[in-house]
This record gives C-alpha cells, sequence and structure tokens, in this order.
C-alpha cells in the first residue's frame, strides 16, 4: 500500500543513519562521521550577501570545554578545543548561514568575543548552549546585562546538527561569504 517512490524519495532527505535504519533495516547503523558532503557546497552555494528582505536572526555559540585537554591515553594535548560560531537566518525556505567564527581561547577570551559580537550586531538574538561550561558563560553574561538566551542541548551534536545536514544535502543551504572564510569552519 505504500507509494515505494515517494518512500524513497523521503527517505533520502534524512540523516543517512535514519536512512539505513528505515530503508534497510540497519538497526545497528550507527553515525560515523561524515555526515556533511562537501559537495552539497559547490560555488553556486555561495553569495556576497543576504538576498534582498532577508535579515540576520540568531548567533549561535558552540564554546570549548576545555583550553587544555588530557587524551584518553593519558598524553596531554597542547592544542585547546576550538570555540564556534555562526550567524543565521531561514528565508525563503532556505537556511542562510554567515559571519563564521572559529578560534582558539579560554573561557574569558570566548565571553569577552561575545560581548564585542553582541555591540557589532544589534537586533541578532545571540544563542548560547546549555552546557555546565556554557551555562556559567550564560550567567555571567546575564549579569553583565548582556542579551542572550540559552538552548537546551537534549542529544549528541550530530543529532542536533541532523536538521541543518538534511537541509544542506537537498541543496537548501546558502552561504554568505567565500569558501576561504568558511575553509576552517
Amino acid at each position: 500500500f505504500i507509494d515505494q517512490v515517494s518512500y524513497r524519495n523521503a527517505l533520502s532527505n534524512l540523516d543517512v543513519t535514519t536512512q539505513a535504519r528505515l530503508e534497510s533495516g540497519d538497526w545497528e547503523a550507527e553515525p560515523k562521521g561524515g555526515l556533511i558532503d562537501p559537495a552539497w557546497f559547490g560555488d553556486d552555494k555561495f553569495f556576497p550577501d543576504l538576498p534582498e528582505g532577508a535579515k540576520w536572526k540568531w548567533r549561535a555559540w558552540d564554546l570549548a570545554v576545555k583550553d587544555k585537554q588530557i587524551t584518553p591515553e593519558g598524553k596531554f594535548k597542547h592544542l585547546p578545543d576550538f570555540h564556534a560560531s555562526i550567524k543565521g537566518c531561514l528565508f525563503d525556505n532556505d537556511l542562510w548561514i554567515g559571519a563564521p567564527m572559529i578560534w582558539r581561547g579560554d573561557a574569558a577570551d570566548a565571553e569577552e568575543a561575545i560581548v564585542r559580537v553582541i555591540k557589532q550586531e544589534p537586533g541578532v538574538q545571540q544563542g548560547l548552549g546549555s552546557a555546565m561550561h556554557e551555562t556559567v558563560i550564560f550567567q555571567s553574561l546575564r549579569l553583565r546585562g548582556k542579551s542572550i538566551v540559552q538552548y537546551k542541548e537534549n542529544s549528541n551534536k550530530a543529532e542536533r546538527a541532523s536538521g541543518w545536514i538534511r537541509l544542506a544535502k537537498v541543496g537548501r543551504v546558502k552561504i554568505v561569504g567565500t569558501r576561504e572564510q568558511f575553509k576552517d569552519f
């Protein structure tokens, strides 16, 4: 009773793990990285500016847990984790992203970067995750009178990213900036 063509088309919009589970019955399928295909981001996905009528709505922040880390093997990792941030909006059924930021630094560096960006981007809603280290910075920013919201993180990063990954897979993620600006991001 199922229209096989429509069903397979619908499955093609899912992440590869869910698709393998539903289409092939592979219930042991797990995300293994490589969830984002660089081919989805050809030159036709890069634009110098937002389209007319679109406005940046939000900026998400993902802050590093540690500025230094010990690996599971007990070795000291000399390079700290990365902080990252990106600005975005939905316009004409597409997700537009831009102004990527990625850097290494401690928590104080991250907090000051957020303060600078809040001043530079009035009208853009700033959002920070709810991990313990982000909650500390969120509370500090609120005590300083900064406008920022905190969003819940109820799943792993791959699951939280699955929405925009599905959009990218079907060509609905547009990038404001150059390939060079997004290279490390």
